[in-house]
This record gives C-alpha cells, structure tokens and sequence, in this order.
C-alpha cells in the first residue's frame, strides 16, 4: 500500500519545520553538554552557564545550517517547467 503524494511545503512551514527542529536538538544536546559539565567540575552554576550559552549559539548556527542546505538542490527531485501555453492540447 502506497501513500499519496504529497505538496512540497511553504517556505513558511519549511522556516517553521527548521526552527523546530533545532530547538528540539539543542535542547538534548544542551543538557547532554551541562551534565558532563556538572560531572566533571560539580558546579552547577558553571554546567548551566556553560549550557545557555552553548544551547544560544548552537541553535541559531543549526537554523542558519538548516537554511543553506534548502537552498542546495542536492538531493532533491528535478522540477520541470510546465509547458508554454501555445503547446498544451485540449484532451478529446
């Protein structure tokens, strides 16, 4: 069993999407970086400090990331032009 074909997203939802994504991402991974943080130094000011700061950067570095690579067609299926009026046909 097949599943419909889809429409390729807005560029809002595709904006939207990419923002969402790297929220969710750094979220992990921010309290992956404090609690290594917090393990190796037990200063829970530093692990939250250090992982602000990390989860700030790293996020907007994923989204600008996310970004460029909508823009490259690597990956993605080839658009073709539909055909100039004059040579569609009216079906019979």
């Amino acid at each position: 069993m097949s599943t419909p074909p889809t429409s390729p997203p807005s560029e809002h939802h595709a904006r939207a999407r990419a923002l969402a994504k790297a929220v969710s991402w750094r979220i992990l991974g921010t309290v992956g970086t404090s609690v290594i943080v917090l393990v190796f130094t037990g200063r829970w000011e530093l692990a939250l400090s250090i992982g602000g700061v990390e989860f700030l950067g790293k996020i907007g570095l994923f989204f600008l990331h996310e970004r460029l690579w909508d823009r490259i067609r690597f990956g993605h299926p080839v658009r073709h032009a539909p055909p100039p009026d004059d040579q569609i046909r009216p079906s019979r």
